[in-house]
């Protein structure tokens, strides 16, 4: 699951910054290089990527080898982080008041990073 998950948000993210590529030759382009619109859809696109590859990797260490009930649950934390991190970027970007949004994936994300330490010690 997670490697799927993690090549489609890879995907969405090189889509995603290809756009902003065509886009960010209008130096105003949402508001502006220094500006919050703009610096959000910026962290929405590197955040697909990244999570993304977190994804894709995760499968591949020790940790998530050991196929316990802990894994499964930090493979889905990671799956659902990744889902639902860049839309919480794109959206806070659009509008601020979305912003409670990133209580979702910020959540599900340190909830998985800590059972997977915990789920790492020997």
């Amino acid at each position: 699951m997670n490697v799927v998950v993690g090549w489609w948000l890879i995907a969405v993210g090189f889509s995603t910054g290809a756009a902003f590529g065509l886009l960010a030759q209008d130096e105003n382009w949402l508001g502006g290089y220094l500006n919050r619109p703009r610096r959000l859809a910026r962290l929405g696109h590197i955040a697909l990527i990244a999570l993304g590859a977190l994804n894709v990797v995760w499968p591949l260490t020790t940790t998530a080898q050991k196929q316990s009930v802990v894994t499964s649950w930090i493979a889905v934390c990671f799956a659902l982080g990744g889902l639902t991190m860049g839309p919480a970027c794109f959206l806070t970007a659009w509008r601020w008041s979305c912003r409670i949004l990133f209580l979702v994936p910020s959540t599900v994300l340190i909830v998985g990073a800590v059972l997977a330490g915990w789920e790492s010690l020997p």
